[in-house]
């Protein structure tokens, strides 16, 4: 897996809070209503006295479309991302063991070819949620979507974190693994984490052990990969309804200011019609008045 490298700009920025203010509520929810949960964090943040925050809150973007949808895997299924990020670890410290002259080679190859599988995982799963919040898959959403995943699972610390948080806020291109110790050390809670995952046994099977008829059983990574799917689709269908609540609760809200508006206006034009009409009686009196 490559090394990253940002698109557009500085690298997101590290860490799980600004100021000790919980960031998920700005990342992990509806795209369409980023801005104004990032006002909402802003001026909380203002309001309990850090100016400087409050400020760099304002100032971070709204994540592109898929980068949004990476954050909801993150969100949603932590230890998928965390076991690509520890297959992604794995396959720099076999880097380094090759590069120091270490038998680092087949674990390299095992670690590289896992953290590809992982990567499909996040990515379908990503997929997932863009289609369930009703946004169109084309080839270059696709891709865009493994450069972003593949270039964060093997970038910086930042980069890294970001990923595991579901903070990332821009695309990432892969440019390859880079120097071995160019990565930098994982941050600590995010470390534990890795060091934690379960990692693949390796097992050599004799030919003769393997029944000639062996009945079919199901794959454990496609029945997993699927349960991730299944749970993407989940979050993305709540946060879709809840989206579409929130649509409906403002159509009623506008609705019903439009009604109290109409009413309103049909109170004045009356008001206006009894005005008129006192007018012309006034009118026809001074009229009176002058004629005697």
């Amino acid at each position: 897996m490559p090394h990253p490298r940002v698109v557009g700009g500085e690298r997101p920025a590290r860490g799980h809070t600004m100021a000790g203010m919980d960031l998920d509520a700005l990342y992990h929810g509806p795209r369409q209503t980023f801005v104004e949960r990032r006002a909402a964090l802003a001026r909380q943040v203002r309001v309990a006295g850090d100016r400087e925050a409050a400020a760099g809150i304002a100032r971070r973007p709204r994540p592109p479309l898929t980068a949004w949808a990476v954050n909801q895997v993150a969100a949603g299924d932590r230890d998928l991302v965390t076991d690509l990020l520890a297959a992604a670890s794995d396959a720099v410290v076999a880097q380094r063991a090759a590069a120091a002259g270490g038998a680092g080679g087949e674990a390299l190859r095992e670690a590289s070819a896992r953290a590809r599988g992982l990567v499909d995982d996040v990515v379908r799963a990503a997929e997932a949620a863009l289609e369930a919040a009703g946004h169109p898959l084309s080839e270059s959403t696709r891709r865009r979507l493994r450069t972003t995943v593949q270039g964060a699972g093997a970038g910086s610390a930042a980069d890294r974190e970001a990923l595991w948080r579901g903070h990332l806020d821009r695309d990432l291109e892969p440019t390859g693994f880079g120097p071995p110790d160019a990565h930098g050390d994982d941050a600590p809670e995010l470390a534990v984490a890795v060091a934690a995952r379960p990692r693949p046994a390796r097992q050599v099977i004799p030919a003769a052990a393997i029944p000639a008829a062996a009945p079919a059983r199901s794959d454990p990574a496609a029945v997993r990969s699927a349960e991730r799917q299944v749970t993407a689709l989940q979050r993305a269908a709540a946060q879709a309804a809840d989206h579409a609540r929130r649509l409906r609760e403002r159509a009623e809200r506008l609705a019903q200011e439009a009604k109290q508006a109409a009413a309103e206006a049909a109170e004045g034009e009356r008001g206006a019609a009894a005005a008129d009409a006192e007018l012309s009686a006034a009118a026809a009196r001074l009229q009176q008045l002058r004629a005697r």
